[in-house]
């Protein structure tokens, strides 16, 4: 949790944190990164918006910073594109 919302203070982008029953949420800009515990052990669920894109087990063991690259680059490229979005409606507006 704490690598991953300093990632996004990092890129300008809150990291929202929040416990859904036993899952835990971490989302920004759309993109989600659930940990849902189950019956083999704990599961990521990268998600984008309520689409779930990907899913692979929990390795407690390893380093947790590996779960950060993996979302960033993703987050990234949607803040870049909702940067676009505003920048496009506000030039629209102006005119």
């Amino acid at each position: 949790m704490q690598q991953m919302t300093r990632a996004g203070f990092q890129r300008r982008t809150k990291v929202n944190l929040v416990w859904l029953g036993t899952t835990l949420c971490m989302g920004a800009r759309g993109q989600k990164l659930e940990l849902r515990p189950g019956a083999a052990g704990v599961v990521a669920v990268y998600m984008r918006g309520l689409e779930e894109l990907k899913r692979e087990p929990v390795d407690f063991k390893e380093d947790p910073q590996k779960l950060v690259p993996r979302r960033m680059p993703v987050i990234e490229a949607q803040k870049k594109k909702d940067e676009e979005e505003a920048a496009r409606v506000a030039a629209e507006v102006a005119e």
